[in-house]
């Protein structure tokens, strides 16, 4: 029972430190071109234009997806720390193909909710908790 207890523990540990890291890091590039510089704008982002811009980044970059504002998530060969990807945003940014670069920043939710009224809403009354619907079941 105590040895159960002492590995989920120590898992929880390894998850909590691992979510700590990738905070502070990140894989994947949100590049959006000029529109002379791209052929067809409701493509990804064309191979060339990756390779060309794989060089003034100085690692490889290769297109994901486009994104609904026009812009182009590319991914990078490995995770690397927030402060390298935002140095690499800025070498893509003296390209003239590009309007903007920076990091896709990971999100993770709050453990708490950041509405002070929270305790005042409806949801988290005691009466509310209370109600069958709240209620965990084995």
């Amino acid at each position: 029972m105590l040895r159960g207890l002492c590995t989920v523990l120590l898992l929880l540990a390894a998850f909590a430190a691992d979510a700590a890291d990738r905070k502070h890091s990140t894989d994947r590039l949100i590049v959006r071109l000029a529109d002379w510089a791209e052929a067809d704008r409701a493509q990804p982002m064309a191979v060339e234009r990756a390779r060309s811009l794989s060089v003034v980044a100085r690692t490889r970059l290769e297109p994901m997806r486009r994104m609904s504002g026009g812009a182009h998530v590319v991914r990078l060969n490995h995770d690397m720390a927030l402060a390298d990807v935002e140095a690499m945003a800025a070498r893509l940014m003296s390209d003239p193909a590009v309007v903007h670069a920076e990091p896709d920043r990971r999100k993770f939710p709050m453990l708490a909710p950041s509405d002070p009224r929270n305790e005042k809403s409806s949801v988290s009354s005691p009466k509310t908790r209370s109600s069958p619907a709240f209620q965990m079941r084995a």
